[in-house]
């Protein structure tokens, strides 16, 4: 009889696994429950093993079938089963101990999103972020990187019921960002139906303004407004920082108007950035009315807002109220910091008030604030412009010592200062002391050599220093070429300055105002006036307006070469082009052209015509200097006109002009050889013994009122003078 053994074998095999299988899975679920907590690598691992177990077992129970059927149902089931849950906590508990989130290989975009959903409207924002949070990092593990942000809006878009909430893109950007996924986030916030949250917009533009992409700020802000977005003062403050690094103040205007119309406030923040863009433009009278405004409104000024005023009035010039500002620091409390204390130091500086920037050099020390850099830099120039350079000097040490090591500011201040006071052999030494330190020179620093070594018409030095600032890579500029022609014309090689102006046009550097100035004058004054009056056409040609230095050297170069009429011309041609400037321009250049032409109408013999525009000079608004008046006597004594010369004594001395030791000795001749012997003999007297100014002044001044009371001049407009200038009365 035959007999299949492997039935019952089967049998029992099915039997055995039948009951092994049930075990196992009671002590799976048991696991299950018992490492939920335990660390993400090995619970997956371990739901890894559990799926490929029941899914290679042939022979499965009903309980592993369910736990299987589980596992293999379809997303939306799970979906919509957790979207019916009667709260948060059962949706999410649903969510957690279903197989399909815990045993799959793949993601289940609709459970998240359902999940998601539900947590968001139920304000469990912390859960919500991290579902999404581990969301985006398994589809970062599993899907093409740049198909995340589409596939995730899809999945929570794609979500069908009353529970869906709007929150979840807002929640969803920001963990885009937290995750520097920048372009992601901002897809989604262009993708939305409606504008995210405040929060979500504020972080996108404030994205786009450190990204600076400017435009895209002003787009994606107004589609956000177009979607129902209500700005706060935080993106206001957003969008104003925006305007400030753009560099488009007419746009602060017309948000400041907007946020009145809301009934937004501006903060203080708004307030500072407003203010420091009117202190840049330095328009401090509206400045200073936004900064009472901010207080009228409550808003307490910061320091930075402080910094910003104080920074405007010292570039205006404006000491006492940037110090007063000062004050009103330490009054409120407020400690200042370095930027403080350097802002001020340097505006002192500038204005050469060097006893002031040293007493806040010790406030510094005061307030535990360490002296920087600039700080000592600010000091330094301040030093080396007023000529002090022992003092200069001496601060580099004293920073040295402090370990604060200088740098090519440092160096190059010194070193221009140095030449400046024509000290050209120091100066070079701590060239060479700068290299060796491995400082690299800067064109400025080279520069300042070059033109210390021009002014002592050593131009072969000067030349040398060129060719070593281009092998050390330091490009020669503008500067370079215009002070080796400066020093070729001081040298009288016109020729050798032309070439250098031939190759720097054609390296492409353009000439300016300083280059053609100096060549038109050294041309003049070679009697080239072709030559001269070529350049002054291309000057124009090539776009560079004049200025008073070229007009000056264009009217005194037609006089001397005897055409007055051609330099009177030029004058009241360009006189008329002229008022088209700012009123300071206009004064300097109707200084500089009635100066020049006085003098050439005077030394040409035409008295009447310089006295004309002598009176035009004054009426203009002009007051002449020494050397107009000087002119003006020298013509008058050559024609001897004995009253117009007592005359304009008498007014030089009113205008506040005090005569010098040449004027008192024409006077003395004048007055002897006219027969004022007792006015010659003050004037004599005093220029040769030598006598202090002071009783110069005093021999004038008697003269002067004796010449008043024959022309019945005020007296008391003399007494101002002397007064202006510290002149006690004489006694007569």
């Amino acid at each position: 009889m035959n007999i299949n053994r492997n039935k019952p074998t089967r049998v029992l095999y099915h039997y055995g696994t039948s009951r092994f299988v049930q075990s196992l899975v009671q002590m799976l679920k048991h696991l299950f429950l018992q490492h939920r907590r335990t660390s993400s690598a090995y619970f997956y691992k371990f739901q890894f093993f559990t799926f490929r177990l029941f899914s290679q077992s042939p022979y499965l129970p009903n309980s592993a079938s369910s736990l299987l059927s589980l596992s293999s149902s379809s997303s939306s089931s799970l979906a919509e089963a957790i979207l019916k849950c009667r709260s948060a906590e059962e949706a999410f508990r649903l969510f957690e101990t279903s197989s399909i989130s815990r045993l799959s290989k793949t993601t289940d975009l609709q459970s998240f999103s359902a999940v998601i959903h539900v947590l968001t409207g139920a304000h469990k924002y912390t859960l919500a972020r991290c579902l999404i949070k581990s969301l985006i990092e398994r589809l970062r593990r599993y899907s093409e990187p740049t198909n995340i942000s589409h596939r995730l809006f899809n999945a929570l878009e794609d979500i069908q019921s009353p529970k869906f909430s709007i929150g979840v893109f807002s929640l969803l950007i920001m963990e885009f960002l937290e995750m520097g996924l920048f372009e992601d986030a901002l897809w989604v916030s262009r993708e939305m139906r409606c504008s995210p949250d405040s929060k979500a917009c504020l972080a996108i533009l404030n994205g786009l303004v450190r990204r600076r992409r400017f435009d895209s700020v002003w787009v994606d802000y107004q589609l956000m407004i177009s979607r129902g977005l209500v700005p706060d003062v935080h993106i206001y403050s957003v969008l104003f920082q925006c305007c400030f690094k753009q560099g488009f103040p007419s746009k602060k205007e017309k948000l400041l108007d907007e946020m009145t119309s809301l009934g937004v406030k501006p903060n203080v923040y708004i307030y500072t950035i407003y203010i420091r863009d009117l202190c840049r433009e330095n328009k401090m009278e509206e400045a200073e009315k936004m900064f009472e405004l901010m207080k009228i409104h409550g808003v307490v000024p910061n320091l930075y807002t402080y910094s910003a005023m104080i920074d405007g009035y010292c570039k205006t010039g404006n000491l006492r109220q940037a110090y007063g500002l000062y004050k009103e620091i330490l009054v409120a409390e407020l400690l200042p910091n370095v930027v403080v204390f350097g802002t001020l130091v340097d505006g002192f500086c500038k204005a050469r008030e060097l006893v002031a920037a040293r007493s806040l050099f010790v406030h510094m020390v005061k307030f535990g604030v360490d002296p920087n850099l600039y700080v000592y830099n600010c000091l330094i120039h301040g030093q080396c412009k007023s000529g002090n350079m022992l003092e200069a000097m001496g601060l580099l040490s004293e920073m040295e010592s402090l370990n604060l090591s200088p740098d090519v500011f440092t160096y190059t201040i010194l070193i221009n200062g140095l030449c400046t006071e024509e000290r050209l052999a120091e100066a070079n030494r701590l060239f060479q002391r700068m290299k060796n330190e491995r400082i690299f020179p800067s064109s400025v620093t080279y520069n300042s050599l070059i033109h210390g070594f021009c002014k002592e018409y050593n131009i072969e030095k000067a030349l040398d220093l060129c060719s070593e600032m281009t092998s050390s890579g330091v490009e020669p500029n503008i500067i370079t070429f215009s002070t080796l022609i400066d020093g070729y014309c001081k040298v009288r090689n016109i020729k050798a300055a032309m070439g250098l102006y031939f190759e720097m046009t054609i390296k492409g550097i353009v000439p300016d105002v300083v280059t053609y100035t100096t060549l038109i004058d050294a041309h003049f004054k070679e009697a080239n006036m072709k030559e001269a009056l070529r350049l002054y056409s291309d000057m124009l040609e090539a776009g560079i307006h004049p200025n008073d230095h070229t007009f000056a050297c264009l009217v005194d170069g037609f006089w001397k070469e005897g055409r007055l009429s051609d330099a009177i011309d030029f004058y009241l041609e360009n006189n008329q082009a002229a008022t088209g400037k700012s009123i300071v321009q206009r004064s300097c250049w109707k200084y500089v052209g009635f100066t020049c032409l006085i003098e050439g109408l005077c030394q040409n013999g035409y008295i009447l015509r310089a006295s004309r525009f002598f009176s035009d000079m004054k009426s203009g608004g002009v007051t002449p200097d020494i050397w107009s008046y000087v002119s003006m006597l020298k013509a008058h004594l050559r024609e001897k006109r004995i009253t117009d010369t007592m005359m304009l004594h008498c007014d030089m001395i009113k205008t506040g002009i005090l005569p010098n030791l040449m004027v008192n000795q024409l006077l003395a001749m004048f007055y002897q050889e006219n027969g004022y012997l007792r006015s010659a003999c003050f004037l004599t007297n005093s220029s040769r013994l030598g006598t202090i100014f002071k009783n110069t002044c005093n021999s004038i001044f008697l003269i002067t009122v004796f010449h008043c009371k024959m022309y019945g001049i005020c007296i008391s407009s003399i007494y101002k003078t002397m007064v202006q200038n510290n002149i006690e009365e004489p006694t007569l």
